[in-house]
């Protein structure tokens, strides 16, 4: 199982510090929240980790390993995957060509392969949408598998994105306010899946909005403000911190 760590990580925008060392550590099998008013930098973040954005300081392993300067695809083959604020599907693709999709870097035929749709290259367009199916299946989603992502109620759009991004059988997940705009059974909902998700060994970390959902899902929270933590805990630590209160209700 593996650990994401960030080490005093800096980055700035055209002057403007957008995160000041910021430190804290997403352990495996184990839902970690971040959280902060907006533009406190969690986005941000989330980017470093990927390799969307490079830092300007500090250190960020991947399972013992520095990927500080890492490529984001490189990143990816790591095990790490994402969510997005706002939905990407394929809206106008079926929902298991969604997922397939998430299976791209196990693939093993050419590229010349599957253009010529070679003997290799069915067999294993066969096998992931098997595995497509599977997967759909433990999340209840396999009667959707021929609709159009599109067509999903938005819900199970999210589910979608989610599946898609377990596809790629990452060992660090992460979900960047997947509960915004649901109401809260969908969110329970959800949050009952990422904790079966955390229980395989996968290292989650969480962005949300919702207080009262990412106190009842993560084991730890981190609070990010300006740039900078201020706020790390058990949920029922956090949520009592003068300075975490002070950051969202004002002095």
């Amino acid at each position: 199982m593996t650990t994401l760590a960030l080490a005093n990580v800096r980055k700035s925008f055209g002057g403007v510090r957008a995160l000041d060392d910021c430190t804290l550590s997403i352990q495996p099998a184990q839902i970690t929240g971040l959280i902060g008013p907006n533009g406190a930098g969690k986005t941000t973040v989330v980017n470093l980790i990927t390799g969307m954005l490079q830092v300007d300081g500090g250190r960020i392993d991947l399972g013992g390993q520095d990927i500080t300067r890492a490529p984001a695809v490189a990143r990816a083959r790591a095990g790490i995957a994402r969510t997005f604020q706002n939905i990407r599907l394929m809206r106008d693709e079926s929902v298991i060509d969604n997922v397939v999709i998430g299976f791209h870097r196990h693939e093993t035929t050419s590229l010349t392969a599957n253009l010529l749709a070679l003997p290799s290259a069915l067999r294993e367009r066969r096998v992931l949408r098997e595995r497509a199916a599977e997967l759909l299946a433990s999340f209840n989603m396999l009667p959707y598998a021929g609709q159009n992502a599109g067509s999903l109620p938005y819900g199970y759009q999210r589910r979608v994105e989610i599946i898609r991004a377990l596809a790629t059988s990452p060992s660090v997940l992460l979900l960047d306010e997947p509960v915004a705009g649901m109401n809260d059974v969908e969110a329970q909902e959800l949050g009952e899946i990422f904790h079966r998700i955390a229980e395989r060994g996968t290292a989650i970390l969480l962005i949300e909005h919702n207080m009262r959902f990412v106190m009842s899902t993560c084991a730890e929270v981190n609070v990010l403000h300006t740039g900078v933590i201020i706020a790390s805990g058990p949920p029922s630590v956090v949520h009592n911190d003068p300075a975490v209160i002070t950051a969202y209700l004002g002095e």
